[in-house]
């Protein structure tokens, strides 16, 4: 729910029928929840928007002063104002992005892109978290803002109520890399990404591989043949608006692949409401196994979650698969629940 809520108050207030307001970026409360709502796909009631406000561990979002209105306190692409405080910065902030991104940020400096303005960290370890986005599965590069200098050159910098410094842009000559590793567990270069189109003919290849473990630990449920159907199921997946395919990329080969489900269920007389990421497909190629492609695909995985705040990331193991099981738990997922059968 808190992602939905995010996209509606920073990019799309059109898909719930609502308007945000130019200036400081407030939606009416009444006519956020009525639109969720009726959307058919969520149930929120103000006791559920308080929670999400109130827990939201980075604090992206606020009420105004007599809680009839709320706001996104940054991260926003639609035309807004934001009443941020301009404030001196400290003498250094950061910034984490992936390194295919080095090579136009010499050139044009940081630029927003999609957003109004370029967000700043306090301190590296946060520049690091926020890298994740764009980056490997292991640590981005960071990037130093000379911040005060910027601003006794003039730069003005605004800082959002939860604490995101944020400037119309950085040029190339106030920055410089302070942190650059690579310490992939696998031979050569690996990067961890969201796959691409012209990707999915080798993760067909590796589904494949996944295929014939399946059909020979269980022949009485899968068939036998990888068959044409099978292998266009991924066209369906990477088009659809609810699933992400990440990949393994060897220097141009495609080492490892897992497919991600985005859930949320509303709640029910059974369960309370949960957001969720599914893995619902993973597999190394046979031949870059044991080089530490799936600890470093599980990593990208979870990091991601977090940083999507899902809830947990799920998956299912056949029981037969004794090298997956003894995998999964080593990159700590555990037994919650378990699907039991009895041969008449």
């Amino acid at each position: 729910m808190s992602r939905f809520i995010s996209l509606i108050l920073r990019h799309n207030p059109g898909a719930v029928g609502i308007q945000i307001e130019r200036v400081g970026a407030w939606a009416n409360v009444d006519e956020l929840m009525n639109g969720i709502n009726q959307t058919g796909r969520h149930f929120i009631d103000r006791e559920i928007l308080e929670k999400i406000v109130a827990e939201d561990n980075k604090g992206r979002y606020s009420f105004n002063e007599d809680g009839t209105k709320v706001r996104a306190n940054q991260g926003h692409s639609i035309d807004v104002v934001l009443d941020m405080e301009k404030r001196t910065p400290p003498e250094f902030l950061y910034h984490g992005t992936a390194r295919n991104f080095l090579d136009s940020i010499w050139v044009h400096g940081l630029l927003p892109r999609s957003r109004n303005f370029v967000h700043l960290s306090p301190d590296y370890e946060t520049a690091v978290t926020v890298g994740y986005r764009h980056s490997k599965p292991e640590k981005p590069v960071v990037l130093k803002i000379h911040a005060g200098q910027m601003a006794a050159d003039g730069y003005e910098f605004m800082i959002s109520d939860n604490g995101v410094w944020q400037i119309k842009k950085v040029p190339p000559q106030y920055l410089e890399i302070v942190s650059r590793k690579s310490d992939s567990g696998a031979k050569g270069k690996m990067m961890i990404r969201f796959a691409k189109k012209s990707d999915l003919p080798q993760v067909n290849a590796i589904r494949r591989q996944v295929h014939e473990v399946h059909a020979e630990g269980r022949p009485d449920i899968f068939r036998r043949k990888f068959g044409k159907k099978l292998a266009n199921l991924i066209d369906d997946m990477y088009e659809d608006a609810y699933t992400k395919i990440v990949v393994a990329d060897m220097e141009g080969t495609i080492g490892g692949f897992a497919v991600l489900e985005m859930i949320e269920k509303p709640k029910s007389p059974y369960s309370k409401a949960r957001c969720y990421l599914r893995v619902t497909e993973f597999g190394v190629d046979e031949s870059y196994r044991r080089q530490g492609i799936g600890t470093a695909l599980m990593d990208f995985i979870k990091q991601y979650a977090a940083e999507q705040d899902f809830d947990t990331v799920e998956l299912d193991v056949w029981e037969f698969n004794e090298g997956a099981r003894q995998f999964y738990e080593s990159v700590g997922f555990q037994t919650y629940r378990r699907y039991m059968e009895y041969k008449a």
